[in-house]
């Protein structure tokens, strides 16, 4: 069973927390997420500076979105974040249990 089939969201090749669906698109761990972020973005070799100007924000938005805030990021802000770092983001939408129904 592949990533994407486990319910996976990958940043670059890496995964980083399973997607919750719910209508703020929140992410179950913003903690797990921003370490993924830095990860990417140490393998790239950039600061918190180069990936704000590569963005076109600042450096204090770069801290709180790897910092794992109180507020998720928008699924556009981490794409954004994955181009900077030269990373893709992929978002996989997985059914639930077999015996979950609708």
């Amino acid at each position: 069973m592949g990533a994407a089939e486990r319910g996976h969201v990958a940043l670059g090749c890496r995964r980083i927390a399973r997607a919750s669906l719910e209508p703020a698109m929140r992410w179950p761990s913003n903690a797990r997420c921003g370490l993924h972020m830095l990860k990417a973005r140490f393998r790239a070799g950039l600061t918190q500076d180069a990936v704000a100007e590569r963005m076109g924000t600042t450096r204090r938005a770069i801290f709180r979105l790897e910092s794992a805030g109180k507020q998720a990021p928008s699924l556009a802000t981490l794409k954004r974040y994955a181009i900077a770092v030269g990373c893709e983001l992929l978002v996989c939408l997985v059914p639930h249990k077999a015996t979950e129904s609708y």
